[in-house]
Order: C-alpha cells, then structure tokens, then sequence
C-alpha cells in the first residue's frame, strides 16, 4: 500500500475496494439497481484497460483473469500490485475525477464487469445507504493506506 501526492492528486494503491463489501447487508433493490448498471468487458493479456490521464468515465469490477494496478509517483517510483478477483477500481476518478490517476494491464484473459460513473452517480442518490457504505470504505481505505504510508517514511 502506498499513497503519495502527485500534481496536486493523491495517487493511491492501498486497500482494495470489493463489489461484496459495497453490497453486503443491503436491500435487493440496491444490489438489482447496481447489476443493472454492469455491463461486461473482456481484455486479452498486456491489454490496458485504463490508462493514467485517460478520462475517468467508468469504473471496473474484476471478475476473472489476472490485472495489474500501477500507480507512477511522479518521483521516479513506480508502485504496482495485483488487482483481486471482485475488486473494484478506478472508483474515486469515475465519480469524481476528470482523470485517471493510475493505469491498469490486464495480465491475462480478463473478464471484468464495468458501470459509468454517471450511471453510478445516479445509482448512490436512489440509495443513500449504497452511498453512505461506498464513502465509509473509501475512508477507512484512504486512512489505513495513510497510516500505513506515515509508518513506512518515519
């Protein structure tokens, strides 16, 4: 896990986000109004799925096959790590930023399920509890990433 400002961003490789987390104990109205919004992609192997600077117009969710996430710092680092069966990513940059922070290669045949941000947007204001839940992982992932990276620099 690594978090380091680039450019005015936070670059952030931490704690994955998992489709299970954000849906668990929800109301079946929620998680039929987010499977609505899915639609699947396939990426063969050295493919990019998402590109740094590209527009942040969706988000990921893998299903199956092997990605990597890589973040460049920006400083001359390159931080990378496998990205999990059921992660969910390019999250943050699809709802709120104009641009992708990072870059995303698929490592095998890859099955992934992918929603626009506008999509999801309007998703999370049908469902405040969808919403509440997404802000609560990406909090505790920005604060255990930031931890993590704080212990690692002293």
């Amino acid at each position: 896990m690594h978090e380091k400002k680039q450019r005015g961003s936070t670059c952030f490789a931490g704690n994955p986000v998992f489709f299970k987390d954000l849906v668990s104990g929800l109301g079946p109205e929620v998680k039929r109004d987010v499977s609505l919004i899915l639609q699947e992609r396939t990426f063969e192997a050295g493919n990019v799925v998402i590109a740094r600077g590209e527009p942040a117009l969706d988000l990921y969710l893998l299903r199956s096959g092997k990605a990597l996430l890589v973040v460049e710092t920006g400083e001359g680092t390159t931080v990378t790590r496998e990205i999990a069966t059921g992660e969910i990513f390019g999250l943050p940059e699809a709802v709120a930023g104009p641009t992708y922070d990072t870059m995303v290669v698929a490592r095998s045949f890859c099955r992934f399920e992918s929603a626009a941000g506008s999509d999801l947007t309007r998703v999370l204001h049908l469902h405040p509890s969808l919403c509440f839940r997404l802000v609560t992982l990406l909090g505790t992932n920005l604060n255990e990433g930031r931890q993590i990276f704080t212990s690692t620099t002293i």
